[in-house]
């Protein structure tokens, strides 16, 4: 990452300015040390204590107003999400909810509404494997009046390769994630095959990238 090559760049300047400042009267204040290195051959470094626990926490909204003598617009969305990488586990929390209505006003009096709205949450479960491969589950529910959904529900097992290994998750990730699962569907209004709910097995295959 550029922040890495900003503290390798560092260092060999460091590294670099030892030998003319070694015989200045700077010099005689400048203290070398050396990392010891480790059974892997890594050297050893010390680990700063985390207070989150590797919790990374993100809250988002945003709204929408607008109108006129004949129409009015608003929207309101919001999503919040809980997610901790490790080494050995990656867990992903997440809910959602959006609210939109439409009014308008005719040259003949007459009036129109339209409402929506789509709620849900999520939730990811996987278990390291090695330094690539994960394995869990996931599970989903929600409501949409765009998707005709009164509520939906999925659940499955899930399992994940990562490019990057799991020990730099919280700097970065690209993963492939396939999950075969179960659904079931409550709907509003009868489908065009006339059906108010049905269940079926599916599955899902994600790719994100996370820096």
């Amino acid at each position: 990452t550029p922040d890495e090559r900003r503290k390798a760049l560092t260092r060999g300047i460091k590294l670099g300015l030892v030998p003319y400042v070694s015989h200045t009267e700077a010099g005689q204040r400048i203290e070398i040390s050396f990392r010891a290195m480790d059974s892997a051959g890594k050297a050893s470094v010390k680990t700063s204590h985390d207070p989150w626990n590797y919790w990374v926490f993100r809250i988002g909204s945003n709204s929408n107003f607008q109108g006129e003598k004949s129409q009015r617009v608003a929207s309101l969305n919001g999503t919040t999400s809980a997610n901790r990488t490790t080494e050995a586990w990656k867990i992903s929390l997440r809910a959602n909810g959006s609210y939109n209505e439409s009014k308008f006003t005719f040259s003949n009096g007459s009036k129109f509404a339209n409402y929506s709205h789509t709620y849900g949450a999520s939730d990811l479960i996987v278990k390291s494997l090695g330094p690539h491969w994960s394995a869990g589950q996931r599970a989903s529910i929600g409501s949409s009046t765009y998707l005709n959904q009164k509520q939906s529900f999925r659940i499955g097992p899930a399992i994940e390769y990562n490019l990057f290994p799991y020990s730099e998750a919280t700097r970065r990730q690209l993963t492939f994630q396939y999950s075969p699962g179960f659904s079931h569907y409550r709907y509003e209004k009868r489908t065009i095959f006339g059906k108010l709910s049905e269940s079926h097995p599916d599955h899902k295959l994600t790719t994100s990238l996370d820096m």
